[in-house]
């Protein structure tokens, strides 16, 4: 059964009869419902324009975010290149302390070792000739060679004349010579060379000549890292 379309009767209520035509009454209705449905259009342009806000925020954020470390990055870059000058410096320094501790590796301070000898030398003696040398430089420089081989130098070799008045005292005073040299740091071996006897019969001098041989500890080692002397 088909609803009726009539309104119902309210009771206790003015009558009420609209006598304009449908086509009026149509366009109140429209009227009445065009600013609802404005309404309707701005608040969901609201909610769409609040939705795209929200979702671009965090990218418009992680933009400049990237921007400034974009920038922070740049600036350290060119910081960095403004140092070029300096980090070839200092590389050419390190190879240039490298080289010199290669060339210095062998270097013995003669004179210092010069100096713990003469202090060595016995009261009334003197030395007459001292030559030094590395190893290997010896045969080169026209010196007799270590004993056999039983007393060779890895460090440095002294060879010298040590004059003493007196014949007979010549050897004496190598021996003592050489007790002495023996408390040198790097001290390895020495030995007598040679012993001759100068002069007539009134005045005598003994010449005798010695040699020397000494360690690596010899090494002055100046520019070595981690190494102290």
């Amino acid at each position: 059964m088909a609803q009726s379309s009539r309104k119902p009767v309210v009771f206790g209520q003015t009558p009420r009869v609209s006598l304009l035509p449908e086509k009026q009454r149509a366009e109140q209705v429209h009227e009445k419902t065009l600013p609802k449905l404005l309404l309707a259009l701005v608040l969901s342009g609201v909610v769409a324009g609040a939705i795209w806000a929200a979702g671009s925020l965090p990218v418009i954020l992680a933009n400049q975010e990237l921007l400034a470390v974009e920038a922070q990055s740049q600036a350290l870059l060119t910081e960095i290149s403004s140092y070029a000058d300096a980090q070839q410096a200092l590389s050419a320094v390190g190879d240039r302390s490298s080289d010199r501790e290669q060339i210095t590796q062998t270097e013995v301070l003669f004179m210092d070792l010069r100096d713990q000898i003469v202090a060595k030398v016995p009261a009334g003696s003197s030395l007459v000739f001292i030559s030094t040398a590395l190893p290997g430089t010896l045969e080169s420089a026209g010196e007799a060679p270590a004993a056999e081989g039983s007393c060779a130098a890895t460090g440095a070799s002294v060879t010298l004349t040590l004059s003493t008045p007196g014949g007979s005292n010549g050897l004496v005073a190598a021996a003592a010579l050489l007790d002495g040299v023996s408390e040198l740091s790097g001290f390895a071996c020495g030995f007598v060379v040679d012993s001759r006897v100068l002069g007539d019969a009134d005045v005598t001098v003994a010449e005798t000549q010695l040699r020397f041989s000494f360690t690596e500890e010899i090494r002055a080692l100046r520019f070595a890292e981690g190494v102290e002397k």
